[in-house]
């Protein structure tokens, strides 16, 4: 239709029409380009709605999982001044049977890691997802979230490189042995009584242990700090994502 109504005012040398059929062709692909870009923003949105649905989801679920790992946390603490206390007052009578098992708590202090789920949080990422949260009070807590979960793993790194040392090695009054026998059994196995003791007097003299055990009480104590604030961090989130209703 159009081309024919042009290639009759081209005929006719009526170029005001031929002008004017060109503007409604173009208006025509300007609005259809238009009306897709609203349709492709309107199903960004709703894509967006629905992540931050599945992110509030994800933030119930990581609430509990680092309430328990501050739990751990303090549990970790009060074992390691124990485990200090003993070893600065350490006599014969120091019940030798529960240092080794205390100790445990110092050799597997590094593999403490707290896992958290972000498998929505992380499809944000897209730069096109992104723009949709930009300036809203969301975009901002999910930016401290993140800084809170970085903090965290910071403690992480440095209890790793204090607790990932090869004990037995440069500690060799510490038997390994003991320490398993020490471990309560599930009572699947018959304990296995041990050859080697751990020589707790020539442990309770050693400076490199008492100032290792320090430094671990000390990143424990900026974990339990940094947890707490990951634990606010997240309840903040969570709040907010239920309660902000426009992007």
């Amino acid at each position: 239709m159009i081309l024919s109504n042009i290639s009759r005012a081209i005929r006719e040398q009526n170029y005001y029409a031929v002008a004017l059929e060109f503007v409604i062709v173009i208006a025509g692909v300007v609005i259809g380009f238009q009306i897709s870009q609203i349709a492709q923003t309107r199903a960004e949105e709703r894509q967006v709605k629905e992540l931050l649905g599945l992110i509030a989801v994800e933030m119930e679920s990581n609430l509990e999982t680092v309430q328990a790992y501050a739990e751990a946390t303090e549990q970790h603490i009060r074992q390691l001044v124990a485990l200090r206390v003993a070893l600065a007052a350490y006599s014969e009578q120091t019940d030798t049977g529960r240092l080794d098992l205390i100790m445990t708590q110092a050799v597997s202090i590094g593999d403490r890691i707290l896992v958290l789920d972000t498998t929505a949080l992380d499809q944000l990422n897209d730069a096109s997802m992104r723009q949709h949260i930009r300036g809203a009070p969301v975009e901002r807590v999910i930016a401290e979230w993140r800084d809170a979960v970085s903090g965290v793993r910071g403690t992480e790194s440095g209890l790793k490189a204090l607790a990932n040392i090869d004990w037995s090695e440069r500690y060799p009054a510490l038997s390994f042995e003991a320490i398993a026998a020490a471990i309560p059994s599930p009572g699947h196995a018959e304990p296995v009584p041990p050859r080697f003791e751990t020589d707790w007097a020539a442990l309770s003299q050693d400076s490199d242990l008492a100032g290792r055990l320090a430094a671990m009480t000390i990143l424990l104590e900026f974990t339990r700090e940094s947890t707490g604030h990951l634990e606010s961090s997240t309840l903040d989130l969570s709040e907010t994502l239920r309660t902000e209703a426009d992007l």
